[in-house]
């Protein structure tokens, strides 16, 4: 139980009370001495601005921590596909919203969105909808006029569409947000107009909206858990990030960053992998993506007594699988011949990471040694020996 004294007033939260122990509880209260009325309220009104004062902070701290394109470590064509469209979608102010797996670094490319915008230098604030209950989300996106609740300051508070005025609103996991509380989101993005809860005035805002998920809204759509005018409103500029899987190219140079990075922080003697500590890396599928290999990276560098990282101290905790072929993503509207391409492509990079030789791989996929070396040079690839 905790206790809290506000303006005359004694708070109890009750960690456990069942819906029909309420009103015996309440009676016994009622006659303590001292006691004049008691009432039931939603939440201690200390501890909810608090936790209201604490997602605000992190909103501006994050902001603070500018990425730039040039900071993402990639290599393979399908990012950089992403990366060119988002350089051309950071010009606009139209909404943008970034799919892809948990891990993938959707986080990332909004921070670079935003910091090659016009709305650079002006408010970046963001909030994971999937950490903060209804209630608490509700507040901190749209704010709340005085006496709306018990506890709540005077003078209202404003939300972070109103926070955001001028400059750029991330939206993370927005697959998250309750049914109860979309329609609103889709209002203000429709009318460009914030109501503070209490409050009858509508409020003027010019905020740039990013958002991610790594929900399959159409999915929930069907199932009536995504509001369709919603979705339309964000799906105006979309993103979809691949898993890192099917972007093998860019695991060294990430590991890479991240053994720097770690190597900065930590001041330890570790410069490089050893040749099999890469192949080890690159034949992972990565179910985490790029969380999961910056994680991995930094475990490995704490095991390391000397300068190079070795397959002993990758820890991955099951066995490294072959990277498979790209998934066919339909959301990208590539042609058959566009996707038997990248398929093909996985195939070969796959087969040369194992053999190293032409021949071999020819002999392997039943094709002749010139074959291979032309699909190789198709495809952008180096070969090893002959």
């Amino acid at each position: 139980m905790s206790v809290e004294v506000n303006k005359e007033a004694l708070y109890l939260e009750c960690q456990i009370v069942f819906e029909e122990q309420k009103p015996k509880l309440m009676r016994e209260l009622q006659q303590v001495d001292g006691i004049d009325k008691v009432s039931e309220v939603s939440s201690m009104p200390a501890k909810e601005r608090a936790e209201q004062l604490e997602a605000i902070l992190t909103s501006f701290q994050d902001g603070v921590l500018a990425v730039n394109f040039m900071d993402l470590s990639f290599a393979s064509p399908a990012m950089k596909k992403v990366v060119e469209e988002a350089q051309l979608y950071a010009a606009s102010s139209s909404t943008v919203l970034i799919r892809g797996e948990t891990g993938t670094g959707k986080s990332l490319l909004a921070r670079a969105l935003y910091s090659a915008s016009p709305r650079a230098g002006m408010p970046f604030l963001t909030v994971n909808c999937a950490t903060l209950p209804d209630a608490l989300l509700e507040r901190n996106l749209f704010g709340y006029e005085e006496g709306e609740f018990t506890g709540a300051t005077k003078k209202g508070t404003p939300g972070l569409f109103e926070l955001a005025n001028g400059g750029t609103l991330f939206l993370n996991e927005v697959g998250e947000v309750p049914l109860c509380l979309q329609n609103k989101l889709q209002r203000v993005l429709k009318e460009k107009r914030v109501r503070r809860l209490g409050s009858s005035r509508d409020l003027p805002v010019d905020v740039r909206l990013i958002a991610a998920t790594h929900r399959n809204l159409e999915e929930m759509m069907k199932r009536r858990l995504f509001r369709e005018d919603l979705y339309y409103r964000l799906n105006v500029l979309p993103l979809f990030v691949p898993p890192l899987r099917n972007c093998a190219e860019d695991i060294l140079p990430l590991a890479e960053h991240f053994l720097n990075r770690c190597v900065a922080e930590l001041d330890t003697p570790v410069r490089r992998f050893s040749p099999e500590a890469i192949e080890k890396l690159q034949t992972y599928v990565w179910p985490g993506n790029i969380r999961e290999l910056g994680n991995r990276v930094e475990r490995a560098v704490h095991l390391v007594d000397g300068t190079e990282i070795r397959p002993e101290h990758i820890y991955i905790g099951m066995k490294s699988l072959p990277v498979k072929p790209a998934q066919i993503q339909f959301e990208t509207y590539q042609t058959l011949k566009a996707r038997l391409g990248e398929v093909e492509r996985d195939i070969l990079q796959a087969t040369m990471r194992r053999f190293r030789s032409s021949r071999q791989a020819g002999a392997v996929l039943g094709l002749s040694h010139t074959a291979v070396l032309k699909k190789l040079k198709k495809h952008g690839l180096q070969s090893g020996s002959h």
